[in-house]
């Protein structure tokens, strides 16, 4: 029997596009699904995808990119069309705030749409990645490279060979420093809860980090703090070699948790 195993929807994916765009945003859709990502989308009857900013906050602070889609070529009516794109540049400068990517698919129709998304790309491009597709087979492909594009970017890293315990806590406290979604620690008698071992500053270093980190993040809900530990070696490591350590800290550690 074949099973498949669902590890459940790690990423939120913010839809943002003209209501007209009803089967790109459904295309885009499908994609997010297919990579186990959830999407959101915000649904109005109204030309614009989000007209209030409260509504723009919410959505782009809850999510972990953006996928924006525009048809610079598509007939405005009864919209000032400076208002609509004023409002995406308003989206785009949100999210780059809040340090969320954007990925922008311009929709392109002819040689005016062009220029009109170079004008557009000119103004904003340092903020976001942007591509231009003509059809939803193209936007397809490119929505699903491109987001797995940014998992590898920001996610990928280079093997490093750790001889030393002093080498393995420097590269974690460094890689603590870039913590922005997950953190995963697994040691054999934590640091965390005993507290550096007298004469190690590495140890001190890293205690002091992910103690910082927890401190300032107690009500992010998008950072998740793991650490994994042996509670019988740690029982044992006090026992042994309680010396090595500040009881003091140990009970103040005991009771921050």
């Amino acid at each position: 029997m074949k099973t498949k195993t669902k590890i459940g929807n790690l990423f939120n994916v913010f839809i943002s596009s003209k209501d007209m765009l009803k089967q790109e945003r459904g295309t885009v859709e499908r994609v997010i699904r297919s990579l186990d990502m959830n999407p959101i989308r915000t649904e109005t009857s109204e030309w614009f995808a989000t007209p209030d900013s409260k509504e723009y906050l919410t959505r782009i602070g809850n999510s972990n990119i953006v996928v924006l889609i525009v048809d610079l070529a598509a007939k405005i009516e009864d919209v000032n069309s400076a208002r609509y794109y004023q409002y995406v540049k308003e989206e785009v400068d949100l999210a780059f705030s809040l340090g969320v990517p954007v990925l922008a698919f311009f929709k392109e129709t002819n040689e005016k749409s062009r220029k009109e998304i170079n004008a557009f790309v000119n103004d904003v491009q340092y903020k976001l990645f942007s591509h231009t597709f003509r059809n939803s087979t193209e936007l397809s492909k490119s929505v699903r490279a491109s987001l797995l594009n940014e998992l590898f970017r920001k996610y990928t890293y280079r093997p490093a060979l750790l001889t030393s315990s002093k080498k393995i806590y420097k590269e974690t406290t460094s890689l603590v420093n870039n913590c922005k979604y997950r953190l995963y620690l697994s040691q054999q008698t934590p640091t965390l809860l005993l507290g550096a071992r007298a004469g190690r500053d590495y140890e001190k270093d890293l205690y002091n980090k992910i103690k910082s980190l927890i401190t300032k993040n107690k009500r992010n809900r998008k950072l998740e703090i793991v650490l994994l530990y042996d509670s019988a070696k740690t029982n044992a490591e006090i026992e042994n070699n309680l010396e090595n350590y500040n009881p003091e800290i140990i009970k103040s550690n005991i009771l921050f948790f």
